[in-house]
């Protein structure tokens, strides 16, 4: 199922799949499917995916880092040879401990060829400047009220009450 978003972001998520640049920050309020966008334009080129995780290593998308540790083995893992573009995303990216965000930087400076970084924030201002100068930027919006309906009508809910709700 394709995601739904804003129409002015249709043709630019289409774009983003078609020619990524080599790193990418999707970013966006809460609920707006940030990381639902990343895996769409990743598509089935997803080669890694990174959550901030809790002291027991369980995805924790609130509370949770993304550690110095799991940058340090993403490095390992994309410094092999591909024949074709791979995606990793980073789902979470304002999670990264400080000492991962500087071992990041180390990625998106030595770049691997066919290696794309997505990254995903709601807090891109927690993002080092020089990591936010490396990538582009796509802000995602909320879907406008048109959208919204035609959605609703492409689930069959026909009833008055439930729409409304929604």
């Amino acid at each position: 199922m394709q995601p739904v978003v804003h129409s002015s972001l249709e043709n630019i998520i289409a774009a983003l799949h078609m020619n990524p640049p080599q790193s990418l920050l999707v970013s966006g309020q809460r609920g707006l499917g940030v990381s639902t966008i990343a895996r769409s334009i990743a598509g089935t080129q997803l080669m890694a995916e990174l959550h901030p995780q809790n002291a027991k290593d369980e995805e924790d998308r609130q509370n949770g880092t993304i550690s110095a540790e799991a940058i340090r083995d993403l490095y390992t893992k994309t410094r092999a040879k591909y024949s074709k573009r791979q995606f990793v995303v980073i789902d979470g990216a304002d999670r990264m401990s400080s000492a991962a965000q500087g071992a990041f930087l180390k990625l998106l400076e030595e770049p691997n060829e066919q290696i794309y970084f997505i990254l995903t924030s709601h807090n891109p201002d927690r993002l080092l400047p020089t990591i936010r100068s490396r990538v582009q930027t796509t802000v995602l919006r909320l879907l406008s009220n048109e959208q919204t309906e035609r959605f609703i009508v492409s689930l069959g809910i026909t009833d008055a009450t439930k729409t409304a709700q929604l």
